[in-house]
């Protein structure tokens, strides 16, 4: 397909999958993301992304391979995310910070006079 060539449900095997769950998504005001490659759409960027939907069948039930979720939910998750690496760096440079004392405290770093 050319760049900037409209996918349509000609030249495009998943468009119609992708249509009816950017729909969906759309009318119950949530964001759309792959479990397979973990990125997140809009269902406008969905419906216009090369992400190929593929069902797995449970029971009577088949789910695809995206999800759709509430943004408050999603803002929620990241926003744990970054507490988390906050605190794994805070931890990081609090270990860096022992380093440096023990180095300096054991090693004399005084600069050494020429003879």
């Amino acid at each position: 397909m050319a760049s900037g060539e409209k996918k349509t449900k000609v030249n495009d095997p998943f468009y119609e999958d992708r249509l009816k769950i950017s729909l969906q998504a759309h009318a119950s005001g949530c964001l759309i993301q792959s479990i397979l490659t973990k990125k997140l759409y809009t269902p406008k960027e969905f419906l216009n992304s090369d992400e190929k939907v593929t069902y797995t069948n449970l029971g009577l039930e088949n789910y695809p391979s995206v999800t759709r979720l509430y943004p408050g939910y999603i803002l929620e998750s990241r926003v744990k995310i970054v507490e988390q690496a906050k605190e794994e760096l805070a931890k990081a440079e609090a270990d860096l910070q022992d380093v440096i004392k023990k180095v300096i405290t054991t090693f004399d770093f005084t600069p050494k006079s020429k003879r």
